[in-house]
């Protein structure tokens, strides 16, 4: 890692070495051309030296440097193949075309695709999906949110044909899950249930948020030109104005304490009630309570689009959206018996729940000390009942820890996939050919490098084994080299292949 606070990109790195070594320039020249303080670029050279080294070092074959690095450019720095191209030719030398550089993506992904249909997926449980779109082409996208393993795939539309041959794709992989989590998307759903019929469909509790809170605010823009109206007096019909008025009012507040009881049923925040727990029934009422506001407020307020969609939302996904809360109940009677007590739901429910929290804030210390008492107070609290005993307690933990992180009600980790693809599609026109091949290769074999997953890559099966090798490492194992015309080396002299 850099010892200055904010990281360098890899082109950033690669400037300073060009400049550097090559250009001699000196450090507040540096600061001029690349942007990056001079203190910043003094204190790390030593260590960028070595980092750019290893990427195109002087024993390796020039070709193989030439490789190694355009892959290593395109995806851990997020620089499109024109941008090699040109670091390549100003700070090594070495007159390389575009052209080359996207042979070698193309010949990169026709071996990240072998590796990709030897993907086992018969260990996901929960399967996440959703689609991220580059001018109306979309990338169609599967994760498994506790390995971290993706699957990609570049689609013509988001038809439910193009999902249903997706979805058949990775059942040729082995993928059955117990449960998938999807945003409510019509083709996917359809194709779903023709592929995968025994699996409980979850609806991702981040977009049917988003949805009731758009209308929220639309209806109280509605309230507030319905006020103004009123205060005309000089308005037409201001009587059937006035009724309206109190109507859509009374309907606002009736709406915004439901979905304010929705939130805290689905997620928990630092400043809400942490024992509180919601069961699937008492959720189910809230949903429908939610949807009858939405169905008076459209019907006898307004119709606008943003209404009536949230209402059209909840009306079909009613059903998905309580499916995890029925889900994670239906798996604890099957590790306790039919009977799950009131006890258990408000006692050992909520504890797992802020033992969530917790993990989550691994990088605030201040809220991950808030959550860690208050797993602490609330467990204590219980154990202090005569009918419980804390051996049991402690293995209804564990157990119900299990269950929760096997059920998926958001979909925050293909999300973040999604925000990682959208920067590289950013600097391409269209989506080229090979990115969806490669990027699967290259994510499912990274090491993360934070998290609850840090030191671990997605395409370890048993999840515990630190990766030996580096991911483009693999690639150059079967890359056809002497297809490529030309390399480069550390000191920048064009080298034939």
């Amino acid at each position: 890692m850099l010892n200055h606070r904010s990281s360098l990109s890899l082109q950033q790195k690669v400037k300073i070495y060009g400049l550097r070594l090559f250009g001699k320039k000196s450090y507040r020249e540096l600061e001029k051309l690349t942007k990056v303080p001079k203190s910043t670029a003094h204190l790390n050279f030593k260590r960028i030296l070595q980092e750019v080294n290893d990427i195109i070092s002087v024993q390796a074959d020039p070709t193989e440097q030439l490789v190694k690095f355009a892959l290593i450019g395109i995806f851990e720095g997020k620089m499109s193949t024109r941008a090699v191209a040109s670091v390549i030719q100003n700070y090594f030398g070495s007159k390389v075309s575009h052209q080359t550089i996207i042979q070698i993506a193309e010949y990169a992904a026709e071996i990240a695709d072998k590796h990709n249909k030897k993907l086992n997926l018969g260990h996901i449980s929960c399967a996440i999906f959703d689609e991220i779109f580059k001018k109306k082409s979309p990338i169609l996208c599967m994760a498994d949110p506790v390995s971290g393993l993706i699957y990609l795939k570049a689609g013509e539309d988001r038809s439910g044909d193009e999902w249903e041959s997706y979805l058949k794709e990775l059942k040729k992989l082995g993928l059955s899950p117990e449960s998938v989590n999807t945003d409510g998307g019509l083709g996917l759903l359809k194709s779903l249930t023709k592929v995968f019929e025994n699996s409980v469909q979850l609806r991702d509790m981040f977009h049917v948020q988003q949805k009731l809170y758009k209308a929220l605010i639309k209806m109280e823009g509605i309230c507030y030109s319905l006020i103004k109206k009123e205060l005309d007096h000089d308005a037409d019909n201001i009587d059937k104005i006035r009724v309206k008025c109190a109507l859509a009012i009374d309907i606002y507040d009736s709406f915004a304490k439901n979905l304010s009881e929705f939130r805290l049923s689905s997620y928990m925040r630092h400043e809400e009630r942490p024992g509180y727990y919601c069961s699937s029934k008492d959720l189910g009422i809230l949903v429908d309570d939610c949807f009858s506001d939405l169905d008076r407020f459209y019907k006898e307020v307004s119709t606008h689009y943003l209404i009536r969609s949230a209402r059209t939302y909840i009306k079909n996904g009613r059903k998905s959206i309580v499916a995890y809360k029925n889900l994670i109940e239906e798996k604890l009677k099957k590790a306790y018996g039919n009977t799950i007590s009131d006890i258990f739901l408000k006692g050992i429910m909520p504890i797992v729940e802020c033992m969530m929290q917790y993990q989550r804030t691994y990088e605030n210390t201040k809220r991950k000390e808030y959550w860690g008492k208050k797993v602490v107070e609330m467990i204590s609290e219980l154990e202090a009942y005569e009918c419980t005993h804390h051996e049991e307690i402690r293995e209804a933990i564990k157990i119900a820890w299990v269950i929760i992180n096997s059920t998926m009600k958001s979909n925050s980790y293909i999300e973040a996939v999604n925000s990682v693809i959208r920067q590289h599609l950013n600097t391409y026109g269209k989506i080229p050919q090979w990115f969806c091949q490669l990027f699967t290769f290259y994510w499912n074999n990274r090491v993360f490098t934070r998290g609850k997953r840090a030191n671990k890559i997605p395409s370890r099966l048993d999840f515990n084994e630190v990766c030996d090798s580096y991911w483009v490492d693999k690639i150059l194992e079967d890359f056809p080299f002497d297809k490529i015309r030309c390399g480069i080396n550390a000191y920048g002299n064009v080298a034939a292949a």
